[in-house]
């Protein structure tokens, strides 16, 4: 009876291996991380300097509306000398109360120690929603980003237009901006 079982048990895992190995189930429907033209992952972060939560749902950016997603902390010397002239514009854009200016940006900090990104983040007079992502699951498991700072641009649809690794300018971000919202 016992090599029964045993003949039945090996039986079943050959045959679930077999399945796995010929056939998509237990597969992911994307392939290697996020990219330009592949869907945006879903996340959601506790909020840093806003109550709630900060993330992309399945629909796209922002619930179905275009969205970018910058990846910064304090950390990270080139967000030092990135985010201040940024977060400067787009509260400018939306001062103008221009079209650009009702794209939805929202920041991720990898930051390991909420009031160092908190201080960043005052000190950087950033504006717009920054999730806290202080364990790096996010940058690095979800996006696999290794460091800052990256920009995603995020179509309504969910799908990403463009991953701007590194430093990006004021002047590259509203270039990438009017292409996200004229997609």
């Amino acid at each position: 009876m016992r090599k029964v079982v045993v003949v039945v048990l090996v039986s079943a895992a050959v045959a679930a291996l077999a399945v796995g190995l010929f056939t998509s189930v237990g597969t992911s429907t994307t392939s290697g991380p996020p990219h330009a033209g592949g869907m945006a992952p879903n996340f959601s972060l506790d909020g840093l300097n806003v109550a709630g939560r900060v993330g992309t749902p399945e629909s796209g950016g922002g619930d179905g509306k275009p969205v970018v997603v910058l990846f910064m902390g304090d950390w990270c010397t080139i967000c030092h000398s990135e985010i201040p002239p940024l977060a400067a514009q787009i509260t400018a854009l939306r001062s103008a109360h221009s079209a650009l200016g009702r794209l939805a940006v929202i920041g991720v900090d990898s930051e390991d120690t909420q009031s160092d990104a908190l201080s960043f983040i005052k000190s950087s007079h950033v504006t717009f929603p920054v999730g806290d992502d202080a364990s790096a699951h996010v940058m690095n498991s979800v996006y696999g980003f290794e460091g800052d700072p990256y920009a995603v641009f995020i179509e309504g649809s969910g799908r990403i237009m463009t991953i701007h690794p590194g430093p990006l300018s004021p002047s590259q971000f509203v270039t990438l901006a009017r292409r996200l919202l004229a997609s």
